[in-house]
């Protein structure tokens, strides 16, 4: 078995799979490594919501999906200055 951690040249999140070859080119190798960092802080946000909701509501998020409440649309308008707005 070959040892990824072992070759002391190896970049963090280079595990040696680029099918299609969109990592030669360095200009696009940045730009897709940003990206991969920016996706997945966004993933982990994603998620710390979903486990905040489960604690919040104390359900699993299961039956959240499962079970939608119908909500009146007059819950969503807003008063003061901006219902003069028209909003």
């Amino acid at each position: 078995a070959t040892d990824m951690f072992a070759n002391p040249a190896r970049v963090p999140g280079d595990l040696g799979f680029d099918p299609l070859s969109l990592g030669n080119n360095p200009a696009n190798r940045a730009k897709y490594e940003l990206s991969e960092v920016i996706h997945g802080r966004a993933a982990m946000i994603g998620f710390s919501g979903v486990i905040h909701q489960m604690i919040v509501t104390k359900q699993p998020i299961i039956y959240s999906l499962l079970h939608w409440k119908s909500v009146d649309a007059s819950a969503f308008k807003i008063g003061g200055a901006a219902a003069k707005l028209g909003y």
